[in-house]
């Protein structure tokens, strides 16, 4: 005779058979359709997909609560569930990632090549740089996480940690020989190099003013822009100095964002002006100082109040005085002029973008401590 417990148990396995027939007999049952399991009278349901559909059979995906119930059901039974292994089959996908990655490299070289040909001037669309920057973003997720994986499985990582690998007196005096020049932008020539390639994009702030004004003589406005600073080191031998010895002291073949980031952090926020979070390669996004003994993040644009002048505010440090200032640029109609209209930035006009940048000579923005920089950088 069956006790209560071992009724309860044939009970939920007809149950468990019962289900699993109702949905094998349904006309097209799909992998990936949801259904509930229920097992008993109300003693539990679970809410899973179809995973496989066999000859005889549909086998069902088991989350923790599944799997809990199961475990529980074998323990009292004494009983085990067959689990099912998949059959080894051979895996394409790292040959259809090494074909996704040389066509992304082919693209990337030729969307580079087009870049080349457009000034800042002239610009590019918002939804553009948006998509080039979520791409960006995307190979450096997969990148790291790789990394991580092949490190995790023994892989050998020959790629010495650059904080390990740089020696920081080399780098100091790097900075200190060269922070004298003044950069295009009013920076520290050192320091200019590094924003721009971590922070503006403007890599002419990595140039010094002297000879970035006799380029601008000779050659245009936007002949650095379209072509770097390379094409011009004949006339620029204290920029071609400070470049080269730089990827001297780094190891490195180019400058990036990333070498420069590096370089940044391990110099310092004492030396060359800023902050670089340790979890980002932005300026200032993680960086706080004191300003009339509020703390502030440096270097964020944020929107000011109705009755403030300017449309935005952001905090910055003068390279200089070490000093923490506050600049307003945009013009809303608030504070001193209620009665003006607001200023409307239209990034998706072409026309507009081009006369805003030319009349601000935006290809030459000045320091960050000038509200015409921020102004210029927001477009």
């Amino acid at each position: 005779m069956l006790t209560n417990k071992q009724w309860e148990i044939n009970k939920i396995m007809q149950d468990m058979r019962r289900i699993i027939d109702i949905v094998a007999e349904q006309p097209t049952p799909q992998v990936g359709d949801a259904i509930d399991l229920e097992f008993g009278d109300n003693t539990a349901v679970i809410s899973t997909t179809i995973e496989k559909i066999g000859e005889n059979s549909v086998t069902v995906i088991a989350d923790d609560k599944a799997l809990d119930f199961i475990s529980k059901l074998e323990e009292v039974c004494g009983c085990e569930m067959e689990e099912e292994h998949e059959e080894e089959h051979p895996d394409h996908e790292v040959n259809m990632g090494r074909s996704q990655m040389y066509h992304t490299m082919k693209n990337a070289k030729a969307i580079h090549d087009m870049l080349q040909k457009v000034s800042e001037r002239e610009g590019i669309e918002g939804w553009v740089a948006s998509k080039l920057t979520k791409a960006s973003d995307y190979l450096k997720v997969v990148k790291d996480y790789l990394e991580y994986e092949m490190v995790q499985a023994g892989f050998d990582n020959n790629e010495q940690d650059v904080n390990e690998a740089v020696d920081k007196s080399a780098l100091e005096a790097w900075y200190n020989k060269y922070k004298n020049y003044e950069g295009s932008n009013g920076d520290e020539l050192p320091a200019g190099m590094l924003r721009g390639y971590i922070d503006t994009g403007i890599l002419s702030d990595g140039a010094e003013i002297n000879e970035y004004d006799k380029v601008k003589a000779k050659y245009g406005q936007d002949a650095m822009t379209e072509k770097g600073l390379e094409p011009f080191y004949a006339m620029m031998p204290i920029t071609k100095s400070m470049h080269e010895e730089f990827m001297k002291v780094m190891g490195v073949s180019e400058i990036d964002e990333e070498n420069c980031t590096e370089a940044a952090k391990i110099l310092g926020e004492d030396i060359v002006g800023f902050g670089v979070a340790e979890n980002t390669r932005s300026f200032g996004q993680a960086f706080e100082a004191k300003y009339k003994g509020k703390t502030v993040k440096l270097g964020k644009p944020i929107r000011t109040g109705t009755d403030e002048p300017g449309k935005f505010k952001v905090y910055v440090k003068d390279p200089k005085t070490k000093n923490v200032k506050m600049v307003r640029f945009g013009h809303q109609g608030g504070g001193k002029n209620k009665d003006s209209k607001t200023m409307r930035i239209k990034k998706s006009d072409p026309a507009r973008r081009k006369s805003f940048r030319a009349r601000h000579n935006c290809d030459n923005p000045g320091p960050r401590t000038k509200a015409r920089y921020w102004s210029c950088r927001a477009w």
